[in-house]
Parts: C-alpha cells; structure tokens; sequence
C-alpha cells in the first residue's frame, strides 16, 4: 500500500484560528477527472468545492473531529461561577486559496478503497473521501476564540429600514405661521417625520448562551447608560460596525450634559436608540453534538431598534416647532422624575458587552 502524506486541515500561511488548531490531517484527493479545487464567484456571492483524502479510522474516531473542523460550531465559554460570560467561536474551515472568502458550508465523508474485512467482520478501508462545499457569508467572520460580540463584527449582519411617519398638525398650531401674515397653519398640513428600524441579526447564538437577562432588561429602553455620571458612556451603540459613520449625527447637544457624548468629533443625540422585541429562530442542531456536554443546538437572533435622528427621548412641541427633551413625569415630585420617557439601559449587554 502507498505510503501518502497528510498536512493538518490548517496549513501554514492561512492560520484562522490562533488559539483552537484543527486536527484533521488530509492530502488533496488528484484522481484523474476530479478538480480541486474549483471556484466560481458572481456579483454578491462565491462558491468552491475541494476534494481531499484523510486516513481511515476503523473506529470512525476521526469522522466526527472533521465534520466540526470544517464546518466549524460555537460553544458557550462559563465562568468559574459556571454562568455564561459569552460565546467561543469555532469559525467555519477558510478556503485555503480564498481563505477570507469562502468558508466550508456543507461536507460529506465516504470510505474509499476497501482493504477487506477485519477478523470481526467489519469492513476496512484505505482512506476516506472528503468532499467540501465552500459559500461565502452575509457576515463577517473572525478568527475562533471568545470575541467582544458588541462590537457587532462576528457573526452579525446589520439592515436599516427608512421610516416616515406623518402626523397632521393640531388645529390652528403654533408651530408652523404664514409668512405673509403670521396666522397659524391650520391642520390640514401634514408633517413628516424622520425615522428608521435598524435590524441587528445575530448567527449562531448557542442556546445557553441566550442573553435572557440582558434582552428583560433592555427591551423598551433606549441606549443610555443605567449610570449617568459613568465614566464609560454607552451612547456608542454600533459605533463600531460598519454603519456607525451614518448614525453619528453632529447636531446640537441637548441642555442635559451627560446625554451628549462630547468625547466623539461628531457625536449624536443619544440615546437615539430604543430596543424592541427580538425574534428567536426555532433551535437548530450543531455539527458538535453534546457528546462532550458541550452546547449541540443554536439559535439566530433578531434584534430590532427604532432609530430617532433627534433623540429617543425628545418629542415635536408643536406650538415651537421643534423637537425638545422632555423628563418623565413617573415620579411624584421633579427631584425624583426620571431623565426621558424611555428608561436607559446598556444595548451593549445583549451581545455580551459588560
């Protein structure tokens, strides 16, 4: 029998995982008429396929580290109290010629060369056959270990809905005059408002590590911190994806000073963001199993915000014209009334930013 050499799964050169080395050893299969690999890639997306060879293990021991070595599976990290602290990635296998493209989605493992049967009269084979699919994603993907996730570049994909909604004016309002003779506009005028729906869509969430507190405590609240005086402001939501330049809106700051981060240039209102219901895929299964009572199933979540360009907590007066903070009027005396309709809360903490 030929004697072949096998390299680890990750060669040398395009290590994406720095801290969790694949184990799987494989050679790429060059039977005549097989190619590999193979590409093809359009506008938005790209596929590949390789063939490869691995040794056979009459145990099949070695099947189930390579279905999760190339398609890669997330786990819940703990900490010593053994509660979630977040998520431990085990990214996808990176195609090793487009290695920052096109990631394993689908592959399927075959015996291939039998050598008879053992004295048990169980078949045996020579090698295994691997055939890998490769796609590219809608999200980013970084490299395996645990990431600050409310940073929202792992695993995220982010979409803004535009909304106008109109309101008419109030009868004979103040807040829009002629300007021939500076009577009221009646209510037969409409005005638009400017708002939008931001969707932050969130893979492969295991389902221990569900943010079920963060997700109690942060729905119906708007992006402030619980702490005014905090010396760490969380007006910053999404400032680190790829659409924080666009929600950063340099207007003036409102008379409260704490609601306006003066450490950023082009600062915005803040909060601007209110935290709607997310929607929960159904749980599905993982590659990993719980054979090592590990996490086996995940889900995908669907968080959702309403976006006001003016702030969260300021209203149209319509007898001026313009859009002005407002206090809650939840307490019994001024002293005690809450900073804003919406209660603050850190958006952060739903991807496990502390």
């Amino acid at each position: 029998m030929p004697t072949f050499t096998y390299l680890p799964l990750t060669p040398l050169g395009i290590n994406r995982n720095n801290t969790l080395p694949r184990t799987t050893q494989v050679r790429e299969r060059t039977a005549q008429g097989v190619a590999s690999p193979a590409f093809s890639a359009g506008l938005k997306e790209g596929r590949g396929r390789s063939e490869y060879y691995m040794p056979w293990d009459k145990n099949n021991a070695n099947i189930p580290q390579a279905l999760k070595d190339f398609v890669g599976y997330s786990e819940t990290a703990y900490d010593l109290n053994n509660k979630p602290k977040g998520i431990l990635r085990h990214i996808p296998y990176p195609n090793p010629t487009k290695p920052n493209y096109l990631y394993c989605d689908y592959v399927n493992i075959e015996p291939d060369v039998p050598l008879g049967a053992d004295v048990n009269g169980v078949a045996r084979y020579d090698e295994a056959k691997i055939s890998a699919t490769f796609s590219t994603r809608d999200y980013v993907i970084l490299n395996d270990s645990i990431f600050a996730e409310e940073t929202l570049k792992q695993y995220v994909k982010i979409t803004v809905d535009p909304v106008g909604r109109y309101e008419r004016l109030p009868s004979e309002g103040a807040g829009l005059k002629w300007w021939i003779d500076q009577r009221p506009v009646s209510n037969a005028r409409t005005m638009t408002f400017i708002e939008g729906e931001v969707t932050v869509y969130w893979y492969q969430v295991p389902v221990e590590a569900i943010p079920w507190s963060a997700i109690s405590q942060c729905v119906g609240c708007c992006d402030a911190p619980i702490d005014p005086a905090a010396a760490v402001p969380s007006y910053d939501f999404l400032s680190s994806s790829y659409l924080g330049p666009i929600l950063q809106i340099p207007l003036n700051p409102p008379t409260a000073a704490f609601l306006f981060n003066t450490a950023v240039p082009f600062a915005r209102f803040a909060p601007s963001f209110v935290c709607l219901t997310p929607k929960i895929s159904d749980p599905y299964p993982m590659v990993s199993g719980n054979a090592s009572g590990g996490s086996s199933y995940a889900s995908d979540i669907a968080f959702k915000f309403k976006f006001f360009p003016f702030g969260a907590n300021s209203f149209f007066r319509w007898e001026v014209g313009q859009f002005q903070f407002a206090l809650s009027n939840r307490a019994p005396n001024n002293a005690d009334r809450i900073p804003g309709f919406y209660r603050p809360a850190r958006l952060q903490s739903l991807f496990w930013g502390f």
